[in-house]
């Protein structure tokens, strides 16, 4: 069975036309998952200041803006808009997990919350940054995603290297 990461990926190459590809296409599908676990990284960060200024993991104004965004920007790509918004959203949802995980530590009194970094001038950009580049990476990657044998030849490597625990990789299946 295919990740949903991954046949999200898949559906996003339904209406593309022509995308450029790199000569190793398993760089290509390696730097997808290397942007989801560096968005997924800043995470913690994220819930850090949020603790801090004691504001709600959720931002839905924000995350629809978003959406919103990488609808608009899969129609220039020639990209399955809902496509792209599911795989965007997925992200959401596991940096609000990760925000979750945060948050459960310092209510038990874990380990103390490290300085947060400034959720609008530092945080954001660089996640808005992640999105972009990832953005950019789907679309490379396009042509091999799509393949047939495209699960084949990556599933494993994407598990490994995106260091999936046990709990991330049965939310994937």
């Amino acid at each position: 069975m295919l990740f949903p990461l991954l046949a999200l990926c898949w559906l996003l190459a339904g209406n593309v036309q022509a995308a450029p590809a790199f000569a190793d296409p398993a760089q290509d599908i390696d730097r997808i998952v290397e942007l989801t676990v560096q968005r997924r990284a800043v995470m913690r960060d994220v819930a850090a200041w949020k603790w801090v200024h004691e504001l709600p993991i959720n931002d839905p104004d924000r995350e629809r803006e978003l959406l919103e965004r990488m609808r608009a920007q899969a129609r220039v790509l020639g990209i399955e808009p809902e496509a792209l918004a599911d795989f965007f959203e997925l992200q959401m949802k596991w940096g609000g997990r990760e925000q979750r995980r945060a948050f459960a530590e310092w209510e038990k009194g874990g380990a103390p919350v490290a300085a947060a970094r400034d959720l609008n001038t530092e945080l954001r950009p660089a996640l808005d940054d992640i999105g972009s580049e990832l953005l950019r990476a789907l679309y490379v990657s396009l042509p091999e995603l799509s393949a047939a044998n495209f699960e084949t030849r990556h599933a494993e490597r994407v598990r490994a290297r995106a260091n999936l625990t046990e709990d991330d990789a049965a939310a994937l299946l």
